[in-house]
């Protein structure tokens, strides 16, 4: 996470304007020639910093501030202040900038009515932004808060000054990955940009509203709103800075052609300019550095080469350009082994200029210098650079002696912290290695624990699914690292306490939304039904809010309209967040409750979550490596699994096969079978499969691996894992130890909604496609479960509205529907139903979802890719399944692709048949699954495609459902005459049968 690209303060060219405005309002006596000899200094120092004559400009505005000081006149003494900030923020000389606002600050306090000082506001920005620039994130958003205090008490008018505030604010949070508070701020500053006509101010708001997007890694939206800023602005300095932005969306996109286009065009702007900006140029040239680097090594050692002659060592204004300059140079030295060089390199950036100066470049540097010394085999000084890194960067850390700093869950910049706390564990762990000193894996260890706790206690304080969500990919190597720490341990030690370790590692950054979210239901029990209805309400406000707005970004919609959501959106969170900021202070039982999750030990798992013959699985995916830890009943292992091809190639290319029906699918799935679970067959041949995936795992047909090479083959020919093993499989251990929600009353043991059995759909340019073979799967579903109270919803009568009534009061929960995958926000993915006779709404989105309650038994989603979708980080697929997760559904069966629509009719009718026969869930998919392969004899429809699709979340509890014997005798006659006796069906139209 990069700084917001800009620093909003009110605008110092305004500040001229507005001199003599404020000198009339100005009480102290002072003779009219010495205040026209103070206004003279300052508008000619005001010239010489808009020509960029830094040093003239603070010649002249040093004389002013004497000249003020010796006719006691504070008002110029304080603009001579703010402008001598100015000119430190210019050659970005941040700690200069803190220092003269803070003595500006003292001196309109002390001399002058705030009240009725405009230049005021400018000093607390001018504050925040230092504190910004310097990582003290804290007094960075108490001083912005203060501004727009300042601001809604004495100047609630000046609509250019609260788009200043609310920008600003948007920077703070955005520091501490308060992601969704940073779009609140920074969505009310384009609203106030768009009505009062500010076009500069709308296309700065926009190209920074497409930083954020970047953060949320949404590419997509940010390449859209740094697009409309482009179109917007006609600076052309701003103009540079947006291609940059979107070369940065590309390179991290890997399209590295367009990455290259942008930073061409944002060359030729910076050229014809009418004087080459150099600061712009050398921009330009560092983001080339980053694409040739990944493109083309000979290139990027050429630019690098004509960077670093041509870039000024005594020039304050690009003295951040060269350290980075030196740090790619840093890199390319260690990339050739040439590590006395790269640290030779490391201390000339470091003595370039104050460590509080570029805190994130100056992070990066000390991680190079670092990785550096531990190459050359100089572990404490590595580890003494990254201590050195840490105290210069962080407010309250002020002693190289670990021991006598604050505690770690003290850091104020979350990004900077988990940066130096992650290279730490690196060179303790090379240390090791170099030296075979078990008590390096041990202080690697407790930086690991450091980081662990750090991270956890921020997370209490993110309210918003989204910002956790970006917590946790930030996280994410962090938590690898340590997997593999704790397996070195195991393997020199042997104990199975490193395993234990090893697994709550993984369960402390494992699928946290779905428990969280589960843990916030079964919180509301201890606060007033009044307060937990209010909190309900604000978050479902807040959800539909956002998927109005995301709906009409993504849809072209109107932009006035957009506005007034974003400003109730703002509104609602912010009575969301002094509602929970009450609750906390009334209610600690509540926040105790939401925030203290059950997190699993391997004790817990073979008490409480296994069977008799079950063995988990639970993978740490590092894409060519793999650590498994395993837990039955009565044994734990741990395995380093080397993958023959890196995950993020096998898994796509394996899924293609899948969806094109390829015999190749057959030897690529064996040889992933081969690596990933054949070298622990001994532990659990013979038993059932708990499985906790990660990662692109999330993506495997674990069922449909073939357990032997048997070539291109078809599926007769193939041993898949399916015909030996039940697998089912959990989102995390903790999250199976939650607390059930608990139902009201059951009025309806099953319900089925087939919304396309008859008709298709249009929606705009959405075709939906009728699924004629669902009207069949609904009344098979019914005659299985026809002894027991239920409802069949089949076409038009398949309305959401219905579904959202009966909801709360059904066990089991059938949908047979399409989905659309939305992979730019996965919170708008949907499930379509039919329309109603009054218009009522068709789709059902995630934010819908998870904003309910619905603790259903058991819900199948018989509908295409409904566990599908992008990855976030260690929260897993952002799909359908996981939205119906934590609205409290207990057991999911969910689909990995694109499902064929007859073949699911068949698998269904038999999954449905072994559960009624009081079969677990996941056994009865098995059953299901193998009776479809022993007894399909159609070549072309017993590729797994067709059977495989479809896995099983949860338990493998049978179905609780009460009993009724008229119901029971009803339920025989239906499945009589619907033919569903045993597996019964036709499949001769399958390999031509529509998909969902």
């Amino acid at each position: 996470m990069g700084a917001l690209n800009r620093v909003s303060k009110l605008g110092f060219a305004k500040l001229a304007g507005m001199i003599c405005l404020l000198l009339a309002c100005c009480t102290a006596p002072v003779v009219g020639q010495s205040v026209a000899a103070l206004d003279r200094l300052l508008q000619q120092g005001i010239a010489s910093h808009e020509n960029n004559r830094l040093k003239e400009a603070q010649r002249h505005f040093s004389e002013c501030l004497d000249g003020a000081r010796r006719i006691d006149h504070a008002w110029y003494e304080s603009l001579a202040l703010v402008w001598l900030g100015e000119c430190a923020f210019s050659k970005q000389g941040y700690a200069q900038l803190l220092n003269y606002s803070l003595r500006a600050k003292r001196i309109v306090d002390q001399r002058m009515r705030a009240d009725t000082v405009k230049h005021y506001f400018v000093i607390l920005q001018n504050a925040g932004v230092a504190s910004s620039y310097l990582g003290d994130i804290v007094a960075q958003r108490s001083y912005y808060r203060a501004a727009f205090e300042f601001h809604k008490a004495n100047f609630p008018t000046d609509e250019e000054m609260l788009a200043n505030a609310y920008f600003n604010l948007s920077a703070a949070y955005y520091k501490t990955f308060a992601l969704d508070s940073a779009v609140i701020w920074m969505d009310s500053t384009l609203q106030i940009a768009k009505s009062a006509a500010l076009s500069d101010l709308r296309a700065s708001t926009l190209l920074n509203k497409g930083v954020i997007d970047m953060s949320l890694y949404d590419y997509d939206k940010a390449i859209q709103n740094l697009q409309q800023a482009l179109a917007l602005t006609n600076d052309e300095n701003e103009k540079t800075l947006t291609h940059c932005h979107l070369a940065d969306c590309h390179t991290e996109l890997n399209q590295l052609d367009k990455a290259l286009k942008h930073l061409n065009e944002a060359s030729e702007l910076v050229a014809r300019g009418e004087s080459l900006d150099r600061q712009y140029y050398y921009m330009v040239e560092l983001r080339k550095c980053q694409v040739f680097y990944k493109s083309d090594r000979e290139a990027f050692v050429r630019t690098l080469d004509n960077l670093y002659k041509s870039i000024p060592r005594d020039d304050d204004n690009v003295v951040g350009d060269y350290k980075k300059t030196l740090n790619w140079r840093v890199q390319a030295q260690l990339d050739a082994g040439e590590y006395a060089k790269a640290e030779a390199t490391c201390r000339e950036a470091l003595r370039t200029h104050s460590d509080r100066q570029f805190p994130e470049v100056t992070i990066r540097t000390y991680q190079l210098l670092a990785d550096a010394l531990s190459k050359q085999g100089c572990y404490k000084e590595a580890l003494l650079s990254l201590q050195t890194a840490l105290v210069s960067i962080t407010p309250g850390f002020t002693s190289l002696r670990i021991q006598d700093n604050p505690a770690a869950v003290q850091f104020t910049n979350m990004e900077f912290g988990v940066a130096i706390l992650n290279a730490k564990m690196k060179v303790w762990m090379d240390m090791y290695r170099a030296q075979a000193n078990t008590k390096a894996l041990y202080q690697a260890l407790n930086v690991y624990r450091t980081a662990d706790t750090l991270l956890y206690d921020r997370r209490r304080f993110l309210h918003s699914d989204q910002s956790r969500g970006v917590l946790s990919a930030t996280a994410q190597p962090l938590h690898q690292q340590a997997v593999a720490l704790l397996f070195t341990l195991y393997e020199t030690e042997g104990h199975d306490h490193w395993i234990a370790a090893a697994f709550r590692c993984m369960e402390r950054s494992r699928t946290l939304l779905v428990s969280e979210n589960l843990a916030r239901h079964h919180a509301g029990t201890s606060i007033p039904d009044s307060i937990v209805r209010q909190e309900r309400l604000l978050q479902q406000t807040s959800y539909r809010l956002q998927q109005l707005i995301s709906q009409s970004e993504q849809q072209g919609g109107s932009a006035m309209q957009r506005s007034k959501w974003e400003q109730q959106r703002y509104t609602t969170e912010q009575d969301w967040g002094a509602l929970l900021d009450f609750i906390e202070v009334h209610y600690p039982a509540y926040f105790k409750t939401k925030y203290s999750l059950p997190f699993a030990t391997p004790s817990d798992v073979q008490q409480r979550l296994l069977g008799r013959r079950e063995v988990m699985l639970s993978f740490s995916e590092q894409d060519s490596v793999v650590y498994c830890v395993g837990i039955s009943k009565h044994n734990l292992f741990f395995k380093r699994l080397v993958m023959d091809e890196p995950l993020h190639r096998a898994i796509p290319a394996l899924r293609e096969a899948l969806m094109t029906r390829s015999p190749a699918y057959y030897a690529s799935a064996h040889r992933l079978y081969a690596a990933l679970l054949a070298p622990m067959a001994p532990e659990w041949k013979g038993k059932d499969l708990v499985l906790l995936p990660d990662g692109w795992l999330w993506y495997v047909p674990f069922g449909a691996l073939p357990t032997r090479a048997a070539g291109a083959r078809y599926a007769q020919d193939q041993d898949f894992l399916v015909t030996q093993t039940s697998l089912r499989w959990l989102y995390a251990a903790h999250g199976a130890l939650m607390p059930r929600m608990e139902r009201t009353r059951t009025d309806y043991s099953w319900a089925v909604f087939a919304p396309f059995s008859q008709d298709s759909l249009n929606l705009g340019t959405l075709s939906l496609p009728a699924l004629p073979g669902s009207r069949q799967e609904g009344r098979q579903v019914e005659a299985r479960l026809g002894r027991y109270p239920g409802v069949l919803r089949l076409g038009p009568d398949a309305q959401l509205r219905e579904l959202e009534q009966i909801a709360p009061y059904t066990q089991v929960m059938h949908l047979i529907s399409h989905t659309f995958i939305n992979s730019r926000d996965p919170n708008l993915s949907t499930l379509y139903f039919a329309p109603g006779p009054d218009s009522s709404r068709v789709s059902l989105t995630i934010y819908d979802i998870i904003s309910r309650q619905w603790p259903f038994d058991l819900t199948v989603l018989s509908a295409c890719e409904s566990n599908d979708g992008p990855l976030q980080g260690n929260e897993g697929v952002a799909g359908i399944a996981r939205g119906f997760a934590m609205a409290g559904c207990h057991n999911l069966v969910a689909t990995l692709w694109v499902v064929n629509d007859d073949s699911t009719i068949a698998l269904m009718d038999a999954y449905y048949a072994e559960l009624a026969k009081g079969c677990g869930k996941a056994h009865a998919l098995q059953r299901a699954q193998q009776m479809y392969v022993e007894h399909d004899d159609h070549l072309l429809t017993l590729h797994p495609y067709y059977w495989a699709g479809f896995i099983h979340i949860g338990d493998d509890s049978p179905l609780d459902l009460p009993t009724s014997p008229i119901r029971w005798m009803v339920g025989s006659l239906l499945l009589l005459v619907t033919g569903g006796l045993g597996w019964r069906y036709g499949v001769q139209k399958k390999a031509n049968g529509g998909s969902r």
